[in-house]
């Protein structure tokens, strides 16, 4: 045995040396002779010349100052600096739930809905600039390119990190195509608390057809059955009639005035049973189709 106890001094020799000799500190750090077995001959030899008592806390010793040496030698290689060959593998991180991944598509019996993308850029900037939606929403003011661009870029970053946003919503031309751009319906997540809020921008052609509100009651059973949401909120001007009457059809009841948007508005909240009611009132609003 190479790691027996040697009984005459003549033999440590014999066992120590079984492998190459090493002439200098290079040739021994390359030679094939590990440094464990080194350390516990060395603490075998000790135990022999009766300076040290050979214990398993001893050898315990000896083995993590080899395990600690060679833990050096792979965190700084010969070659300099750490070893890449050592660095320890990257914990991947699970990838992020997003439309680009894992597409939503909304379906009612008139709507198909689909997250925003870049290829709604001159349909958002042309809804922005329509004159009923810029006296509804934005104060009769233009909206410049660079606010469209902001808008869109937000709303992408929202999907990417939430896995909700804003919807385009398109009329159905035959069983799943697209047809006419009418608006966006949108979730947002709210600064001041976890709260969803509820968004709408339709143009002057969607007008008086109740398809906000067919769009809404997509919108919000996607929130409620697939974000878990327990509640979802809507602000609204007093002035907007349209947009009280629509709230009131997908369910929402009115709680207090808040401010938001640098203005008071009114406040509603929905709940999923809210939610029902209003579908069994309205059954022609009821999502057909919700793949996520």
């Amino acid at each position: 045995m190479a790691d027996r106890i040697p009984r005459r001094r003549g033999e440590f020799h014999a066992t120590f040396n079984h492998g190459p000799r090493c002439s200098t500190l290079s040739d021994m750090r390359h030679s094939p002779l590990s440094y464990r077995i080194i350390l516990k001959r060395i603490f075998l030899l000790a135990r022999y010349m009766q300076v040290l008592p050979l214990n398993a806390s001893a050898l315990c010793i000896a083995e993590k100052s080899s395990h600690d040496h060679a833990h050096h030698r792979c965190r700084h290689s010969a070659f300099g600096g750490r070893d890449p060959r050592c660095a320890p593998a990257r914990r991947q991180s699970p990838p992020r739930r997003s439309a680009r991944t894992m597409p939503v598509i909304l379906k009612t019996a008139r709507l198909v809905l689909r997250p925003m993308d870049e290829r709604d850029l001159l349909r958002l900037h042309a809804l922005n600039n329509d004159p009923f939606v810029a006296n509804a929403i934005y104060d009769r003011k233009a909206s410049p390119w660079a606010d469209t661009h902001a808008r869109l870029k937000a709303c992408l970053a929202d999907w990417d990190m939430y896995g909700f946003g804003l919807f385009a919503v398109f009329t159905r031309d035959g069983n799943s195509g697209e047809g006419s751009f009418l608006g966006q319906r949108g979730l947002h997540l709210l600064s001041d608390n976890d709260d969803l809020e509820l968004s709408a921008c339709f143009s002057q052609a969607a007008s008086g057809k109740e398809y906000a509100a067919e769009a809404g009651c997509a919108v919000l059973d996607f929130a409620f059955r697939a974000l878990k949401a327990p509640r979802v909120l809507c602000f609204v001007r007093p002035e907007n009639q349209r947009s009280l009457r629509s709230v009131g059809k997908m369910g929402f009841r009115q709680i207090e005035d808040r401010w938001f948007g640098g203005r008071l508005r009114r406040c509603f909240e929905v709940r999923q049973r809210d939610l029902n009611g209003a579908i069994a009132a309205n059954p022609s609003f009821a999502p057909i189709l919700h793949l996520v």
